[in-house]
Order: structure tokens, then C-alpha cells, then sequence
């Protein structure tokens, strides 16, 4: 849009253009953790199995071959409470199962906001000023498996799984 402020000397021309796009992406299948293993019970897990790895906080594999490192949570000495909260933030399982036991359709969401300003000034036949102010505000939510969650004790909501999330701000 635009047109004059005074009659053949000062001009203004502005422009907006918005987009949003919501997208839906193919569904994830994801193993999360079962509810006896949400309580610090990992009775269900066989003993060789990589799973343990995840759950129990092991870092190294060999460790695995005695599973010393998983029925410590067996008996009576339960999880650390920092543990808890994680697990607790992830959903619960739709399925029976130990692995692929959850299932999620995550959505891909971006806004995009465009506007330009221009004003014209004629001075006279031959010289003319002009100013222009552009900005662009792009935000584009790729989703992560389980999108934002909330984790007791924190103050801000984390993602779990992969993510990207990303601001442009141009002025």
C-alpha cells in the first residue's frame, strides 16, 4: 500500500506479508520407559540387553555383563530422585511392550513476519531522499520426538529427543 503525505513531495509506501504453517510428519514409533521401570523397577529388562544402558545410567557396555549395575534398583535401594523426574517427564507407553512401545505424531510448525516501510521525499525536480525500514521474524519449530516436557524441579520445559528450534529476528 501507499500514497502521498503532502501532494507530489513526501510519498509512503508499507507492506506486510505473514505466513504460518502447521505440517504434520510421519508417526514415530519410540521405546519409552515402562511403568514398573518409572518406579525404579527394571525386573522386566533381560540381562544383556542395551535397554539397561539407557534406564540404569551404565556409560560403558561391559559393565553389562554383570548386572550388578541394574538389580542394585531391584531391591531396596531406589533411584535417585533426579533419575525419577526424567523419567516421569517422558510419556507413557501405549503398548505393552519393552521397546517400540510408544507411538507420536509430531508437528512441524513455522511463522514468518515480513513488513517494509518506505517514505519518499521530492526536494525538487532533481534531488530526492528516501528511507526505508525492513524486518523479518521467522520462527520454525522442527519437532522433537516427544516435543517440550515438563521435568519436576525445573523451571523451564526441556525437549526430549531431536530438536531444533530457531529464531531469525532481521531488522
Amino acid at each position: 500500500m501507499g500514497g502521498p503525505i503532502i501532494h507530489n513531495k513526501v510519498f509512503f509506501f508499507a507492506d506486510y506479508e505473514g505466513f504460518r504453517k502447521l505440517q504434520g510428519t510421519t508417526t514415530d514409533v519410540n521405546t519409552v520407559p515402562t511403568v514398573a521401570e518409572r518406579t525404579g523397577d527394571f525386573s522386566g529388562i533381560p540381562r544383556r540387553s542395551t535397554i539397561r544402558l539407557v534406564w540404569c545410567g551404565a556409560r560403558h557396555r561391559e559393565r553389562l555383563h554383570s548386572a550388578a549395575i541394574c538389580r542394585k534398583y531391584h531391591s531396596s535401594e531406589p533411584l535417585r530422585p533426579r533419575y525419577l523426574r526424567v523419567i516421569q517427564a517422558y510419556p507413557l507407553p501405549s503398548t505393552s511392550g519393552l521397546t517400540n512401545n510408544q507411538f507420536t505424531n509430531p508437528v512441524l510448525g513455522q511463522n514468518n513476519d515480513t513488513g517494509d516501510g518506505r517514505i519518499d521525499w521530492n526536494l525538487d525536480a532533481n534531488n530526492t531522499i528516501f528511507g526505508r525500514f525492513s524486518r523479518q521474524d521467522t520462527l520454525t519449530n522442527t519437532p522433537s520426538t516427544f516435543g517440550f516436557r515438563t521435568v519436576p524441579g525445573l523451571s523451564i520445559p526441556v525437549s526430549l529427543g531431536n530438536s531444533t528450534n530457531m529464531r531469525v529476528v532481521r531488522p
